[in-house]
């Protein structure tokens, strides 16, 4: 039909065009398509053991966050004590694992708002990460980690949050336990320089303690805990202390 032939016509105006910018003499046909390399990459994914297309471009996360202004160094420190921390908490937030890769991806990603404006950070994140061009993310992945990167400096929940997130109650509630989570994580960031690692967790009914090294200005962490742990206390019901170890 006419339709068919205008986008032949069109296809092949743009072929022609990226041939000659690239300086192509010869364009080949090709007997796989988009789909062949779908199946391809969920081949990889089986072979690799991992959960899900975001945990298979990890690295991929790295280059994208390092290109917003981020420290490839401090961005692998927080990234391995976000992992540590999700699953020295499993018994307490009974999440599946694979729930793991948002924790990381919001940790990496928080400040890439950063680069447009330091006093909007927040917004610009979600703005950035929402529109972030990464194939292996799906449109709901998108919204959930820019929600959260939106709330990490506030730690609000409201209805908008959850409308958004959509109606499933295992995403609701990842998503408030992963915001909880985020907000301690983001209290023992205290800049580049920093290399706190948990040493120890202890729980009880009424109480988790951790104790922590690594170099930093003591008592900052402290004063940076208390600032931003009051959502996991609502969320975990459970009272979060510091300690520091030698």
């Amino acid at each position: 039909c006419s339709s068919d032939l205008d986008m032949i016509l069109a296809g092949a105006i743009l072929l022609e065009e990226v041939a000659y910018v690239l300086g192509a003499k010869r364009v080949l046909a090709s007997d796989f398509s988009l789909r062949d390399g779908i199946i391809e990459e969920e081949k990889r994914l089986a072979r690799s053991h991992k959960r899900s297309l975001l945990e298979l471009h990890l690295d991929d996360l790295f280059d994208h966050a390092q290109r917003f202004g981020g420290d490839r160094s401090h961005l692998a420190h927080m990234a391995v004590l976000a992992g540590d921390l999700f699953d020295r908490f499993r018994r307490l937030h009974g999440l599946d694992p694979s729930w793991k890769i948002y924790l990381t991806s919001t940790i990496l990603l928080r400040h890439c708002g950063q680069a447009i404006s330091y006093g909007e950070r927040a917004k610009h994140s979600y703005y950035i990460v929402k529109n972030l061009d990464f194939p292996s993310m799906d449109s709901w992945e998108h919204e959930f980690i820019a929600r959260l990167c939106l709330r990490l400096p506030d730690g609000k929940i409201d209805g908008k949050d959850l409308s958004a997130i959509g109606k499933d109650r295992k995403r609701r509630d990842a998503y408030r336990k992963l915001l909880a989570l985020a907000r301690v994580i983001d209290a023992l960031d205290l800049g580049p320089r920093t290399s706190l690692k948990v040493r120890r967790l202890i729980m009880s009914r009424q109480q988790a303690r951790l104790a922590f090294s690594g170099k930093a200005t003591e008592g900052i962490e402290q004063l940076m805990m208390e600032r931003k742990k009051k959502l996991f206390e609502e969320v975990f019901g459970r009272e979060l202390v510091l300690e520091r170890r030698r």
